[in-house]
């Protein structure tokens, strides 16, 4: 276990998505509130899900997950699919230190709706089916 921590800003937020694609327990002293500068989040047009969008003084608050093992990684690369690709960038942890992080960005082919990504509006009308769809899948397509 350990290496780089993850960061992440959209589905993978809800805890109970978390560890069903992780396939194991994320103790909730691994997880704890961090932020990303020259970024905000958007929905992906025609999706359920977010992406990132660079925007000079943007922020986007989000999750930082350490200690995770390498088949937590394995099964997040296969959740978030070939539309993202996962980079190492600098995060804000809940000290307000700096903090190398893992992060899954826009692979380049798809595009932003523009419109804000919500993550309780998620829950509310996409999380069931996502629970069902990663379970089924053991980490694939998020919705």
């Amino acid at each position: 276990m350990g290496g780089l921590p993850f960061f992440f800003y959209g589905t993978l937020m809800d805890a109970d998505l978390l560890e069903l694609v992780a396939g194991e327990a994320v103790p909730r002293e691994a997880i704890e509130p961090a932020s990303l500068r020259g970024f905000r989040r958007t929905g992906v047009a025609g999706r359920s899900y977010p992406m990132l969008v660079r925007r000079s003084g943007g922020r986007v608050e989000g999750i930082l997950v350490r200690g995770l093992g390498r088949d937590a990684r394995r099964r997040f690369v296969a959740y978030e699919g070939t539309g993202y690709r996962l980079a190492r960038l600098g995060v804000t942890d809940l000290a307000g230190g700096r903090v190398t992080a893992r992060i899954f960005l826009d692979a380049g082919a798809m595009r932003s709706d523009g419109k804000p990504w919500s993550l309780a509006g998620w829950r509310r009308r996409w999380k069931r089916r996502a629970l069902r769809r990663a379970g089924r899948l053991g980490g694939g397509d998020p919705a």
